[in-house]
């Protein structure tokens, strides 16, 4: 898949224009959302997570946004459970 079409993918879910650069280098090279680091990091994620999920089919696990979407959860749980 081209590097245009993740771009157009990502938007489409809701991915802010600003860190889809960012989020897509760190996407193509090792596969998952980047680490939770701080508690700026978290509150981004959590919105941009919940923009995404709201506009992601239901049944839709395998898409490139879906896997950003399930790891970007998977980092927020890590994040919550540390932080607990």
């Amino acid at each position: 898949m081209a590097y245009h079409d993740f771009q157009r993918m990502f938007l489409a879910a809701g991915m802010p224009k600003d860190q889809l650069e960012e989020v897509l280098d760190y996407f193509h090279a090792a596969g998952e959302a980047p680490a939770i680091t701080s508690v700026i990091d978290y509150e981004a994620a959590r919105t941009i997570y919940g923009v995404m999920d709201a506009s992601m089919p239901s049944g839709d696990l395998h898409s490139p946004t879906a896997r950003y979407l399930i790891s970007l959860g998977a980092r927020i749980v890590a994040w919550e459970s540390q932080a607990a």
